[in-house]
């Protein structure tokens, strides 16, 4: 909705010349041929101004009596710069504008207070549209040395102040593009940096799960081996106790060096299958520690690559790409006519817009995200530096029997044949 500040404030009757305003002609001032003009489009029908003008203001204007279109002179100057950096595979072409109302023979021009929209060159008109009237140009529009000056003063500026900051990951080789907003890019830098994780974790997984297959098919093997010796011992100890029975019955039949010798031997046996049944009973303990170990350094090493990699992810940096002065290109420079209503009506007269697009502060070109901009030298945009760098999900603890530990760990030997404490 057109703002209504300024130029549309209420005109009074008795500044009127005629049935135009103060200011204005029905014939346009003698202008050099070298003089380029512009004349933008109304675009915004009478009904619609009126009707806005209305509700901001909260007036009624009743029956219109007489309206004229108003064409206002002011300096429109418009370039397009092209942004290339080949590293960063950038090639990019943006715009910038300047409506400059008030330009007299000499005196400094603050260009940034006069920035606008850059408008589609195929909608400006080289010719009024209707029968109008015209205001009178400022006396810096009408010479032509001041506005030789102007040109090139305005392709100074841009030099010096216009850049685009793009986010760089130098590591992972993700640059940012124009246009693409600080989440995208993060989004992206996220994803790879995850990507290159898992990779590493799947082989870390796979080497020590190599080494857990081992352990796993040692303690296999020393638990089988236990039971055997188990099952010795049980044999050996029916064995004593049928011994000894012989022995007692040997007593009375006088066969006694045979009953002890067979005794002696068959103790011995028994005290040995202990003996093995212990140093199997270590083993086995000896290996359960060695699995607990490598657990433990499989959970240390998972946690070392999910920091290192949260910490490859945040190590990005801005780059400041500006332009080379041969990339910047005058596309619209001369007299530009505005054009806008002059309304009489019952209450009074009012001048109303009659072109939608209004000039506009310097922060449009800060737009969300990463584009290019406008400012003093060496200086970033406002809020340019308020993200918060990009970070991986927090490290997960890892563990064999825990599924949501990670894709590589689930399908590894390593989850599946923990031992249940």
């Amino acid at each position: 909705m057109p703002s209504y500040s300024g130029p549309s404030a209420s005109v009074q009757v008795a500044q009127q010349q005629g049935d135009l305003p103060a200011g204005y002609s029905r014939v346009l001032a003698a202008l050099s041929a070298a003089t380029t003009q512009y004349y933008l489009p109304a675009n915004i029908p009478l009904q619609q101004a009126l009707l806005y003008f209305e509700q901001q203001s909260g007036r009624r204007t009743g029956n219109v009596l007489r309206q004229v279109l108003l064409y206002q002179p002011f300096l429109l100057a418009q370039c397009e710069v092209r942004y290339m950096d080949r590293k960063l595979m950038i090639n990019k072409v943006e715009k910038y504008a300047y409506h400059v109302l008030n330009v007299d023979r000499s005196g400094l021009i603050h260009w940034e207070q006069h920035a606008a929209r850059p408008m589609d060159t195929r909608l400006i008109l080289r010719e009024p549209e209707t029968e109008a009237a015209f205001g009178e140009p400022d006396a810096g529009l009408l010479d032509k040395k001041r506005m030789t000056s102007l040109e090139k003063e305005v392709v100074d500026y841009i030099y010096k102040t216009a850049f685009m900051v793009l986010p760089v990951h130098d590591k992972l080789k993700i640059y940012g593009q124009p246009g693409m907003t600080f989440a995208d890019f993060q989004a992206q830098v996220h994803a790879t940096a995850r990507q290159l994780r898992d990779q590493e974790i799947d082989k870390t997984t796979q080497r020590y799960a190599q080494q857990f297959d081992k352990l796993a098919d040692r303690y296999t093997d020393l638990q089988r081996e236990l039971e055997a010796q188990q099952a010795e011992l049980q044999g050996l100890g029916r064995e004593t106790l049928a011994t000894l029975g012989e022995a007692a019955v040997g007593l009375f039949q006088g066969r006694t060096q045979y009953t002890i010798s067979r005794v002696t031997r068959v103790q011995r046996f028994r005290e040995q299958a202990q003996q093995n049944i212990s140093d199997t009973s270590a083993e086995l303990r000896e290996v359960q520690q060695e699995m607990s170990k490598l657990q433990q350094m499989f959970e240390q090493e998972i946690d070392r690559l999910n920091q290192q990699w949260a910490q490859v992810a945040a190590d990005y940096r801005e780059e400041r790409v500006t332009p080379l002065k041969k990339d910047i290109h005058i596309e619209l420079f001369g007299i530009g006519w505005k054009p806008i209503y002059y309304v009489i009506h019952q209450g009074g007269a009012e001048i109303l817009p009659a072109w939608q697009g209004q000039l506009t502060a310097q922060v449009d070109y800060n737009r969300q995200g990463y584009q290019a901009g406008q400012g003093m030298p060496g200086q970033l945009p406002p809020g340019m530096q308020s993200y918060a760098p990009p970070q991986l999900p927090p490290p997960q603890a890892p563990g064999y029997g825990n599924p949501s530990f990670s894709r590589a760990c689930n399908s590894s030997p390593m989850c599946r044949r923990r031992p249940r404490q």
